[in-house]
């Protein structure tokens, strides 16, 4: 793997995945829906990705958040494989993540070479009982996705730019996000500066948290902005 070639495509803010970067391509990683815009990819995107007849891997993390899935195609499709994780809407300390596929596909990555003991004790109760967690991590979801919204209405009250979420996090633009980051750092408020990514030269993204840490954020923004 390490002298495969790869092609990283610059997407920008409003995540438009051109199918024409599929051709020629053995593997195919999609985020749906991505880091760092939070913007979904349509499934004629996917399906144009899984036609080109490259393995596709579907990163399906924010899953909670955006209830967008391909998972009803994988029972027709052995190039096709989804990742989900529990570490983005509550259960972020367990480090925790698992692969939906066809069989033969998990058959395939249960014959290769793992770390012995790569499960804890932890991981191994909360997939016995997930069925008991699972209402608990929806319910945390959906109290992050109106939090969500409530932080977007008043960013954009302000007259910033703020990219449409399917995650746990905004996307937002500013003239000066250097500054805007070091005065949010100065406040004790810590978001990710995305200006070193190309194609995101001016913006900040916020992960959406408690309700009273998001009013802390938006009452320091009203402030420095």
């Amino acid at each position: 793997m390490a002298s495969t070639p790869v092609e990283n495509v610059v997407i920008g803010p409003r995540y438009r995945i051109d199918p024409a970067h599929f051709e020629n391509k053995r593997l195919i990683f999609i985020a749906n829906p991505n880091n760092p815009t939070g913007q979904t990819t349509p499934r004629s995107v996917v399906r144009k990705a899984l036609d080109s007849g490259a393995f596709v891997f579907i990163d399906e993390a924010y899953f909670d958040f955006s209830g967008e899935s391909v998972i009803g195609w994988i029972e027709h499709h052995d190039n096709l494989s989804i990742g989900r994780s529990l570490s983005k809407s509550m259960l972020a300390g367990l480090r925790m993540g698992f692969l939906i596929a066809h069989p033969v596909v998990i058959r395939s990555f249960e014959s290769l070479v793992t770390s012995p003991y790569n499960l804890t004790l932890a991981h191994l109760v909360i997939a016995e009982t997930y069925e008991h967690v699972i209402a608990a991590v929806n319910e945390n979801a959906r109290f992050i996705v109106n939090q969500r919204l409530l932080v977007q209405q008043k960013l954009e009250k302000m007259g910033l730019v703020v990219y449409p979420s399917e995650t746990n996090f905004l996307l937002f633009e500013l003239d000066d996000p250097g500054a805007i980051h070091r005065k949010l750092l100065a406040s004790g408020i810590r978001v990710r500066d995305m200006s070193s990514i190309r194609g995101l030269g001016k913006h900040l993204r916020v992960t959406i948290g408690t309700e009273e840490q998001n009013e802390m954020f938006v009452n320091t923004m009203v402030r420095i902005v």
